[in-house]
């Protein structure tokens, strides 16, 4: 919670330095074409943050939820996709109960042997 707090207050800094750069820029020049200063200036900050978010979502690995979102949009291949993907989980549920079959057997063989040793 500390850590967002100072990544946030950075990431203010490098905004307001970035609004005092146009502005700086523009009074460097000594105009204030929006067309041929500021526009092209926004155009980068904005093309930055998007390339910044996009790798912040990369390495934390939070691109799968956009894609689940787009995925789900559209109720008719999600349930194309979970008719394909059923018989996979059902044989995993399967296997899943035959373990635990074999593990409550043998429970019951060690409870059997240990009220014979009394």
């Amino acid at each position: 919670k500390n850590g967002l707090g100072i990544s946030m207050r950075k990431i203010r800094m490098m905004m307001l330095a970035g609004i005092v750069a146009v502005i700086a820029m523009a009074v460097h020049l000594k105009s204030f074409h929006i067309v041929t200063i500021v526009l092209p200036v926004l155009m980068a900050l904005s093309n930055t943050y998007g390339l910044v978010l996009v790798s912040l979502l990369l390495g934390n690995g939070l691109v799968n939820i956009p894609k689940r979102f787009w995925r789900e949009a559209c109720p008719a291949n999600e349930l194309r996709r979970l008719r394909i993907m059923a018989p996979m989980y059902e044989e995993e549920l399967f296997e899943a109960v035959m373990g635990l079959e074999d593990v409550e057997d043998k429970i019951e063989e060690v409870c059997r042997t240990a009220v014979s040793l009394r």
